[in-house]
């Protein structure tokens, strides 16, 4: 019954309050924190949750934080709706300015990227930083609204940015001059300024022959050599290889979808069967929807890591495998 009102049947019932709040009520004592995390997982995939229905499940499961993967994964969230992201950061579920480990971005690129005013307006209320630079080569979402040539969205962040470094109502004050040097330079980037890039490449050049001198007398770099080349041959030589795990992970991922494609090949209706696993390789197979696989099949991985998610999901389509060849 609980599975039917929150977990994947919720559009078929969608239950009201009330009813929501007797059947957690009723409950069996026996539920696990674990399945009700789970039910609150999959809750909130859809779309017009209810805020309180979602407090009182992560209530019962007794969890304190999120990734920052489990906000993305929230449709509301998703599509711009505020009122979920406003619960889930104020009640600490969840860090307005942490990075996405998968993406590199903050909540706040990527409602900048959507162009989701509301949801900006939000995330900045809450403290999201403008400024902020994410991972991957990923710029601040000043420079994505600039570069975009989104107005109204960069007035916004503006306005933020300089409330946040006057000490206002944003949760990441700064006040040390050395982080406001750093914001003002991050403030700039994007702005498409000739100047500015012709003085940084100015810079960068002068203190390439400084180096390159340098070397030169200590004997460093051949006469004639490019030192350019040099440093690249230096690069390459110190790429750090790829771990034994993470080649595993690759090979899996690679057997996951020549196990994937041959099913739906041959059985029309594993597309619609094997949804969760589709979505997780549109995804890049990462963590939370390797889990949303384990769950609606009730499959036990030994832990959550990504290695150990991939190998049971490769496993379990063994299975399906099997199953098709012996029906065709």
């Amino acid at each position: 019954m609980l599975a039917s009102a929150f977990g994947y049947n919720y559009y078929e019932t969608k239950v009201e309050r009330s009813v929501a709040k007797r059947l957690l009520q009723e409950a069996d004592a026996k539920t696990t924190t674990t399945a009700w995390e789970s039910l609150a997982s999959e809750y909130v995939q859809y779309g017009d949750v209810d805020v309180k229905i979602v407090k009182w499940l992560l209530q019962k499961s007794n969890v304190t934080s999120f990734e920052q993967e489990f906000a993305l994964h929230c449709t509301d969230i998703n599509e711009g709706k505020p009122k979920l992201l406003r619960f889930l950061v104020e009640k600490n579920f969840i860090e307005v300015n942490k990075v996405d480990s998968d993406s590199g971005k903050t909540l706040l690129h990527f409602a900048v990227e959507k162009n989701q005013m509301e949801m900006v307006k939000a995330l900045v209320d809450l403290g999201a930083d403008p400024t902020i630079q994410g991972k991957r080569g990923a710029v601040s979402p000043m420079a994505i609204a600039r570069q975009r040539g989104q107005g109204d969205l960069v007035e916004i962040l503006k306005a933020a940015s300089a409330k946040q470094k006057n000490g206002g109502k944003g949760k990441r004050k700064r006040n040390d001059k050395k982080q406001e040097e750093k914001n003002a330079a991050v403030e700039r980037e994007g702005n498409g300024e000739e100047q500015g890039g012709a003085k940084k490449r100015k810079v960068a050049k002068r203190k390439r022959k400084e180096d390159e001198a340098k070397t030169a007398i200590k004997g460093g770099t051949p006469e004639g050599e490019d030192p350019g080349k040099k440093r690249r041959k230096v690069a390459q030589s110190t790429k750090k290889p790829l771990s034994e795990e993470k080649k595993e992970e690759k090979n899996l991922e690679v057997q996951i979808g020549e196990q994937l494609k041959w099913i739906c090949e041959q059985d029309a209706s594993a597309k619609s069967t094997l949804k969760e696993v589709i979505d997780a390789q549109v995804k890049g197979f990462t963590v939370f929807p390797l889990k949303v696989i384990c769950r609606k099949w009730k499959l036990s991985s030994p832990s959550q890591k990504r290695i150990d998610l991939l190998r049971v999901v490769s496993v379990f389509l063994e299975g399906q495998q099997a199953v098709v060849q012996a029906e065709l």
